[in-house]
């Protein structure tokens, strides 16, 4: 038997998502919002489905061109498929546009890690903290890109302080250990 792909999901978002793909598989428009779109794309982003979720994201963009959640989930796509200099693009526009925004702080430390800007990364990490994201998360990410800097003494501190957040990470104890 196949394993149920919504069996993490409430039947608001299955139904959601089966609406989504009925309309594309019938090739017919239909009206979602953009809170529903946002629910679908971060489905397919979940569930790694990048074909639907570069179709969810394509049709959300029809939909509300511009708006800045559609265009963040866009953003943090490239970063994820390797379209780096798009992502970076992306963001800093969006950068402009939302400089107190958590969320795209939070992907842009992503994406600068993944270029190898380990203290830019941590800049961003840092600026992501300001409106209570999961402060664990980020704690050891700035902890990981301080072990790229070979900057152990702050890797420590920054493990110990996701460590605080969330006392079962495996992870924040396994990098205390290897600094």
């Amino acid at each position: 038997m196949a394993l149920d792909r919504f069996e993490n999901y409430g039947i608001r978002l299955k139904e959601l998502v089966l609406k989504f793909e009925s309309m594309l598989s019938e090739h017919r428009e239909q009206y979602f919002d953009s809170d529903e779109l946002e629910h679908i794309i971060d489905f397919y982003m979940e569930t790694n489905d990048i074909i639907m979720l570069e179709e969810s994201l394509k049709y959300s963009e029809k939909l509300f061109p511009g708006k800045s959640s559609i265009q963040l989930r866009k953003a943090q796509l490239y970063g994820a498929i390797g379209r780096v200099d798009e992502a970076m693009a992306m963001l800093g526009e969006l950068e402009r546009t939302e400089p107190n925004n958590s969320d795209v702080m939070f992907t842009l430390a992503i994406v600068c890690s993944q270029t190898g800007e380990h203290e830019k990364a941590i800049y961003y990490y840092k600026k992501s903290l300001d409106d209570g994201t999961d402060l664990g998360i980020v704690y050891e990410n700035i902890s990981m890109e301080y072990q790229y800097l070979g900057d152990y003494e702050q890797a420590i501190i920054y493990s110990k302080r996701a460590l605080k957040e969330n006392p079962k990470n495996d992870d924040s104890i396994l990098s205390i250990s290897l600094c």
